[in-house]
């Protein structure tokens, strides 16, 4: 098997779960944490252009997951 390619993927998930830290204790009832959660919810079912090229930008950067090609 050989790896022929890779990136980083979902970057916008990765500020949701640092203020999940940040708010640990309040994580339940923390406003800026639900709104976060709002955002990505309304990104993943309207596919605005914006995030889309925000997500893109970010991903090599602080891509929160590794995604691999193998043949």
């Amino acid at each position: 098997m050989t790896c022929f390619g890779g990136h980083g993927a979902h970057a916008l998930h990765v500020p949701y779960w640092w203020l999940q830290c940040l708010f640990w204790a309040k994580r339940e009832s923390s406003k800026i944490v639900k709104a976060y959660h709002k955002l990505l919810v309304w990104d993943l079912l309207n596919k605005p252009w914006i995030t889309q090229v925000i997500d893109k930008i970010l991903n090599p950067v602080m891509g929160k997951s590794i995604v691999m090609y193998f043949k």
